[in-house]
């Protein structure tokens, strides 16, 4: 859910206004680039990757907690585009609150914005979510199935949902039902 709609979001930049530059990356992606910069003296281009778009969009950063120097670098690359009147988008699976190790100064940046939780998809959007995923694979589902998946899996996980349902369908191949 929260990688899908930070990749929506980047998509919707690039149609909306494909002038701006957007990066996407994990934060261990952000934070492997940092070590390699440093480690390669290449630290102002690192930087300038980083601190010259228009819109950041940072995956998992509740992985920046515990990890000084990369949370030392990021805080200057928030400030950086914060005062440039950037946007940056970040997904954690946590509340900033929730993050113990996170140094105050970021977790404070990270509660200026908006915080929204992703809740779990009701029922009804699983069996949408599950009829989707048959259609794409173009394997004939019957709804019955479809549901009792939906009811039983699904619920803490949505890949679990998928899981599920890609397992199904391999069984009903192989036993050609």
């Amino acid at each position: 859910g929260k990688t899908h709609l930070l990749h929506a979001i980047g998509h919707k930049v690039h149609q909306n206004r494909p002038e701006k530059a957007v990066v996407y990356v994990t934060c261990e992606r952000f934070t492997n680039d940092m070590i390699e910069a440093i480690r390669t003296g290449q630290t102002p281009e690192f930087r300038d990757r980083y601190r010259t778009v228009d819109v950041l969009l940072i995956d998992d950063i509740q992985f920046l907690a515990g990890r000084e120097s990369t949370q030392e670098e990021f805080f200057h690359t928030f400030n950086e585009l914060h005062l440039a009147h950037k946007q940056i988008v970040l997904t954690s699976d946590r509340k900033p609150n929730a993050m113990s190790t996170l140094e105050e100064r970021l977790r404070s940046r990270f509660e200026w914005g908006l915080i929204t939780e992703v809740d779990m998809p009701d029922l009804e959007t699983r069996v949408a979510i599950l009829r989707a995923k048959a259609e794409k694979q173009k394997v004939p589902v019957h709804p019955a199935a479809i549901e009792y998946i939906a009811r039983r899996v699904g619920q803490s996980n949505i890949r679990d949902l998928q899981g599920v349902l890609n397992k199904v369908t391999a069984m009903a191949i192989l036993h050609g039902v």
